[in-house]
């Protein structure tokens, strides 16, 4: 997603962090060197930190692509939060080429509950860039408790 360079960080994108960092308190943020420059233009407050201090209790905001939030959901223990594009919807038509209406299947949130976590306190944002809109999502996840199944 080359848009991401061009982001444009908007007063609601900036209300989503600003709750994210209420609920999580002291956030660490982990992210690509490809995200440095968006990490830059968020404002995570005075709770943020980069990287964790030893010796202190922050929760991790993973802020990448889908694949890499759910590379840290695969190795994660604990509630963390997270910034991704879930879609990329053109502002320019090109001929020939049109949109595919998205299903509730290219959610990238529902990939979390298949590692077992449980989305909560989403928010879904549309931003621009220079060439298109995309959709983020902000969110934090929590491990879906384990049930005992009964037996049969």
């Amino acid at each position: 997603m080359q848009e991401l360079d061009t982001l444009v960080v908007t007063a609601e994108v900036q209300a989503a962090i600003r709750r994210l960092v209420d609920r999580l308190g002291v956030v660490c943020v982990e992210s690509t060197p490809r995200w440095s420059s968006i990490v830059d233009q968020l404002d995570f407050g005075s709770t943020y930190e980069r990287p964790a201090v030893p010796g202190t209790t922050s929760t991790v905001v993973v802020l990448g692509l889908p694949a890499d939030v759910l590379k840290h959901a695969r190795d994660a223990t604990d509630t963390f939060g997270f910034v991704m594009p879930v879609a990329r919807i053109a502002t320019s038509q090109i001929p020939g080429l049109g949109q595919r209406a998205r299903s509730w299947r290219d959610d990238a949130t529902l990939d979390l509950w298949h590692e077992g976590w449980s989305p909560i306190n989403i928010d879904r944002l549309l931003v621009t860039t220079r060439d298109a809109t995309i959709e983020l999502v902000i969110g934090d996840v929590r491990p879906i408790p384990e049930v005992p199944v009964p037996n049969d």
